[in-house]
């Protein structure tokens, strides 16, 4: 994931801003990861740059929250 982010940052850095897509793909990985703080954060971001989080930005994080809550849990 550490790659991954560098890359996001770097096409943002360069004037490519990252879609609704990208980003899914970004938090996806990162509940994956179990780093759902970031996931969270990117999520924020997203609102703060304008971009409205669609049906699989909400679904990806449920099930990433989901599946941390029942790792914790056990």
């Amino acid at each position: 994931m550490d790659k991954a982010k560098s890359v996001f940052q770097l096409m943002i850095e360069k004037g490519c801003a990252p879609d609704i897509h990208s980003c899914n793909i970004m938090i996806n990985g990162y509940c994956k990861a179990k780093r759902l703080d970031e996931a969270m954060e990117l999520f924020d971001e997203l609102a703060q740059n304008g971009q409205i989080p669609d049906t699989v930005t909400y679904n990806t994080l449920m099930q990433g929250i989901e599946t941390f809550s029942s790792n914790t849990e056990e």
